[in-house]
């Protein structure tokens, strides 16, 4: 029993609900799986038909939408597992694009920057990075990806949620530049997640616009690693900051001038900050 997204196991269930959803380039494992959901209902007193089941599925995925054919499999005591395809529509406000540097593939970019967009754009973009390493340095503003509602960078290393290293150039370069720049004008919600940063001599972001950032699941190496200077709300979650220089005192991890910062279940490890006043943040 394998599936790229959602496995439930339950022998009763008062409501289940996934509405709203949307599974996109999900994948399973094993020739038994199933890509978006894999739903095994391990009663069924009420004697279900094949028909109940369909109905069943349909009221629980509601207004959900998939870009694969039966992507989802229900499994009821009484007879065989059962496949179902969602919503086939996905959303014409929605960009989904895969960036990998070393890669021939046609449906694969080069770079998140040419992705991003011009100044007249404003469908949400979704960037999955699945190569092992990236190097690029991403300006983000109202003439590059700025106007989009959304814009997700994840790290999908070989395509199998693996964390990706990301650099902005060579250890000996980057005095003063930045992996990501969120320029004043920028509008959109932007988030990064499953990204490490690879240590140079620069930051990894710096924030002085946007409607609200969001970091998750990212290794950042180094010191001055991210400098907000925007009214708006960063939130860092599940992320890890740490120095591997064991020698050398470095700028603080999070520098910020104005705005909101959440910071929820994130690791702070080897701080050594050279200055007065200086910390973690």
């Amino acid at each position: 029993m394998n599936t790229g997204a959602i496995l439930l196991v339950y022998n009763n269930a008062i409501t289940l609900q996934f509405h709203d959803n949307i599974f996109l380039e999900n994948q399973a494992f094993e020739t038994q799986g199933v890509a978006d959901a894999y739903i095994n209902i391990t009663s069924n007193d009420d004697q279900w038909t094949f028909e109940q089941a369909n109905i069943f599925i349909e009221e629980v995925f509601q207004r959900s939408t998939s870009n694969l054919n039966q992507s989802v499999k229900c499994l009821i005591p009484g007879f065989d597992v059962a496949s179902f395809t969602l919503n086939q529509s996905i959303p014409t406000d929605f960009d989904l694009r895969y960036i990998n540097q070393n890669s021939t593939d046609v449906d694969e970019n080069k770079s998140i920057s040419e992705v991003l967009g011009n100044e007249t754009t404003t469908n949400e973009l979704e960037a999955f990075l699945v190569g092992l390493y990236h190097q690029e340095q991403v300006i983000i503003n109202s003439t590059q990806g700025g106007n989009r509602k959304k814009i997700t960078i994840t790290g999908d290393g070989a395509r199998i949620v693996k964390r990706v290293k990301f650099s902005g150039g060579s250890e000996s370069e980057g005095k003063e530049l930045f992996v990501i720049n969120v320029a004043y004008d920028v509008k959109s919600d932007i988030i990064i997640e499953n990204i490490e940063m690879v240590q140079w001599k620069g930051g990894f972001i710096q924030i002085e616009g946007g409607n609200s950032i969001s970091l998750r699941y990212c290794l950042f190496n180094g010191g001055g690693t991210i400098v907000h200077n925007s009214d708006i709300k960063l939130e860092i979650t599940l992320c890890e900051f740490q120095d591997n220089d064991q020698y050398a005192d470095i700028d603080s991890f999070i520098t910020a001038t104005k705005g909101i910062i959440n910071t929820i279940n994130s690791t702070f490890q080897q701080g050594s900050f050279y200055g007065q006043d200086k910390g973690c943040m």
